[in-house]
């Protein structure tokens, strides 16, 4: 069923093995039957030419809509954008996470002041950092997408003025959800997402944000 909204980013980065995982990543949302519309902030114009030139059929039916080209979006550009959506089901993710499968539609059913902040499966389907929350006590967490209801509060959007790559953002956006009484749920066994990164290629140049930080479990969602 098609109900969902992906807002994201994409560029081609300068590392071959790194530019076959995001362009795959994108490939995969776009075939994606959960996905009504991909918005994507494209990094460059010679990026939005490589989207041209390899998904035009995505982009006649409008499955590709572009937001803005040349700009690294920050939460609060992603949120203020989904904010023109109103009433719509979206899906703020990381450039190399695609989505595998929603196990029960009913999940995203009621989810006005709920929020779920995934935490990911790696591309070989092992839960490893699911599994780190048992096995490491002082793990904080990692959530590489939110699903919500549009549109989230306006101080949100005032509070979140950061990229989705600086190391902590995560952490500090459930922080933000937390203090405006959002609810928080993480079902990633229920709602996977995967991490397109075999390749382990990071930009060296990366920041962290400083806590406090939220830690969010998974849990179970039982649906009656």
């Amino acid at each position: 069923m098609s109900i969902l909204h992906a807002i994201s980013s994409f560029y081609i980065p300068n590392h071959e093995e790194r530019k076959k995982e995001l362009q795959e990543t994108l490939y995969k949302n776009l075939t994606c039957y959960n996905f009504k519309q991909i918005h994507l902030f494209v990094d460059s114009f010679e990026d939005l030419e490589f989207i041209n030139y390899n998904y035009p059929e995505y982009l006649k039916n409008e499955k590709i809509k572009i937001i803005a080209v040349g700009k690294q979006p920050t939460y609060s550009d992603l949120f203020e954008y989904a904010n023109k959506l109103e009433g719509e089901l979206c899906m703020i993710m990381n450039s190399d996470i695609w989505l595998h499968s929603i196990s029960d539609m009913r999940l995203l059913d009621n989810l006005e002041n709920t929020v779920y902040g995934l935490t990911r499966h790696e591309s070989s389907m092992v839960p490893e950092m699911i599994e780190c929350f048992d096995k490491q006590p002082g793990f904080i967490g990692s959530q590489d997408a939110f699903i919500f209801k549009s549109p989230v509060k306006p101080e949100l959007i005032k509070k979140t003025k950061f990229p989705q790559n600086v190391w902590g953002s995560d952490n500090v956006l459930l922080r933000e959800f937390s203090d405006l009484g959002y609810t928080l749920l993480n079902p990633a066994s229920q709602i996977i997402i995967v991490h397109e990164h075999k390749s382990e290629f990071r930009e060296d140049n990366r920041e962290r944000l400083p806590p406090p930080w939220i830690r969010l479990n998974p849990t179970t969602i039982v649906i009656k």
